[in-house]
């Protein structure tokens, strides 16, 4: 998991692969992403500090300026498009530097 400033304003650009990708945020809120750079369709799951699922943007288009959760979130996993099929209030296991 990367949660450095750099990393976060970069994330997957410009990767010709998308990488899954874990962000850890300072705080739950609302965080906004984009996808400059980023040359494929990928899906953005925005998770609680219980790691509960309560955001699902699926099919991200490359090129898209704002991105943001609907509902507050401690945590971001970018994944491929399609590649898993998560569910909104699914409770995800992992560890983290936090």
């Amino acid at each position: 998991m990367e949660n450095s400033l750099i990393f976060r304003i970069y994330g997957n650009s410009p990767n010709t692969k998308i990488l899954d990708l874990l962000f850890s945020f300072p705080k739950k809120g609302f965080w906004s992403i984009h996808s400059f750079f980023v040359f494929f369709e990928f899906d953005a799951i925005y998770l609680d500090e219980n790691r509960k699922i309560v955001d699902i943007i699926r099919g991200i288009k490359p090129f898209t300026p704002n991105i943001s959760n609907t509902s507050a979130a401690k945590y971001l996993l970018e994944i491929p498009d399609c590649e898993i099929r998560f569910k909104l209030n699914e409770v995800l296991s992992f560890k983290t530097g936090d």
